[in-house]
């Protein structure tokens, strides 16, 4: 069950992810996320994870406020 529910966040990251990206430009994304968040993001990290071609990623609840802010 917990396994269920991470891959169900982890895909719901991803939604979320992919939404902001439709708006902003990946490298200004990437930025404002290594400011509020510990993971170390790049441009090419959000475009590999939105791609399928690296292993799933949960957001952390600061990164994910920020991402929903970013939001129209």
């Amino acid at each position: 069950k917990a396994e269920a529910e991470e891959q169900l966040r982890q895909e719901n990251d991803k939604k979320l992810l992919g939404q902001v990206l439709e708006i902003y430009d990946q490298k200004y994304v990437a930025e404002l996320l290594r400011k509020v968040g510990k993971n170390e993001w790049s441009r090419e990290t959000l475009n590999r994870w939105i791609n399928g071609k690296c292993s799933p990623k949960t957001l952390t609840l600061a990164e994910e406020e920020l991402l929903r802010k970013m939001l129209p």
